[in-house]
């Protein structure tokens, strides 16, 4: 059975969500550089307010860390209880008082940032928990290896909800509060659940393996990125794929590896195996930027700087996301671009910021003039792996 261990029955109050944004900006050069915690780091995610940023990985913590000012770096607190790697970490949009961190010791837990307590402990999987994310400040959605997806009410202390995948899930995303999900699996599928009955509503199949799914502001438009080395960006109205995205230099080499697209949806991100990150724009369908220092990146949503950690003596997947805050009257918002299993080295790279238009991005894209709409952009030495592999 599934149950959660609370030490606290506080639940957040929520605030109100982030103005429209008005900033997007790409990462150039490195400003700062700092190790965190011991062995490999496999998580990293900002506060929303930007103040504070959270790592994870192999030494069962959840470092939190007071952005860098300057260069300077300095540690906040430690949080402690997970019995096994953090394989991902969210924290509480509604009221950014909550940090959840999901392990690899089948369990996921949710602590306060303020006064760093443990303050629930989620147990009911049957192995390794891979994606957890709130839906409010007082509901949760995890994903695991045991082929299940449970949604927990913090308030009533229990798991309320199990849905059977057939499939581990590798990351998840809401269409809203009331747990309306959408998964991405192992077995190739993305699938689409009807919140009514806990059951699959619809199935989209990939090429391969899904390992990340992010869902637009306005949501809309989803973007997969699955192991043959391609990105997706899907219309959710139809079930549609709008475009697909690869490069020469893009290699999904994990199931933990993530893309993203931007708050204004102009550009699409990931990370490859190589340690290199890779930009499109979504206009056009063209690599924007491929940076080649490290791969996993995190932004300041106040600042124009982003962070990464690095990969030098890891060959394996990326991680990108973005974040958005308010910041007076405006909202400025970064690539925040994240790695899952590296070293323990982060940098902090400085950003170029532009403005764009607030247009009804969906609408743009469907209108964007764009060569082979439906196909996959392949390089040569794509191509040459595809004829290899038809010979073997």
């Amino acid at each position: 059975s599934s149950s959660i261990h609370s030490n606290s029955p506080l639940i957040d109050k929520p605030r109100r969500a982030p103005a429209e944004c008005l900033v997007v900006s790409i990462p150039t050069k490195v400003i700062s550089k700092w190790e965190c915690g011991e062995g490999e780091i496999y998580a990293i995610q900002f506060h929303p307010s930007g103040t504070l940023l959270a790592t994870g990985g192999s030494d069962r913590k959840i470092h939190l860390w007071e952005s860098p000012n300057n260069g300077q770096v300095q540690q906040m607190c430690v949080l402690t209880g997970s019995n096994a790697t953090i394989t991902a970490i969210d924290f509480d949009t509604d009221g950014a008082n909550l940090v959840l961190g999901c392990s690899e010791d089948f369990a996921c837990r949710v602590w306060g940032v303020q006064d760093q307590r443990l303050r629930h402990t989620l147990t009911g999987h049957g192995a390794k928990v891979f994606c957890a994310k709130f839906l409010t400040s007082s509901k949760i959605a995890s994903g695991s290896q045991d082929r299940t997806i449970k949604l927990w009410d913090l308030q009533n202390r229990q798991c309320i909800r199990t849905l059977f995948a057939g499939s581990k899930c590798h990351d998840l995303v809401a269409l809203d509060s009331a747990g309306t999900l959408i998964s991405g699996h192992f077995d190739k599928k993305i699938r689409f659940w009807d919140s009514r009955n806990d059951s699959v509503r619809s199935e989209l199949l990939l090429q391969a393996s899904v390992t990340s799914l992010y869902i637009n502001r306005d949501k809309q438009l989803l973007l997969a990125c699955s192991r043959d080395d391609t990105l997706k960006l899907i219309e959710l109205k139809e079930n549609r794929v709008l475009q697909t995205f690869s490069h020469d230099d893009f290699k999904v080499g994990s199931d933990s590896i993530r893309a993203v697209l931007s708050p204004d949806c102009t550009y699409v991100c990931a990370g490859s195996q190589d340690g290199s990150l890779i930009i499109w724009n979504t206009t056009n369908g063209k690599v924007e930027k491929v940076l080649k220092d490290h791969s996993d990146i995190e932004s300041f949503p106040k600042e124009n700087k982003v962070s990464t950690y690095g990969t030098e003596h890891f060959q394996a997947g990326k991680t990108i996301t973005y974040r958005c805050t308010e910041y007076g009257k405006y909202s400025l918002c970064h690539f925040q671009l994240k790695s899952k299993e590296f070293n323990n080295k982060f940098t902090v790279f400085k950003s170029e910021s532009h403005n764009h238009d607030q247009r009804n991005d969906t609408t743009r894209l469907k209108s964007a003039k764009v060569p082979q709409p439906l196909g996959i952009r392949r390089g040569k030495s794509h191509q040459k792996q595809k004829k290899k592999r038809k010979l073997n």
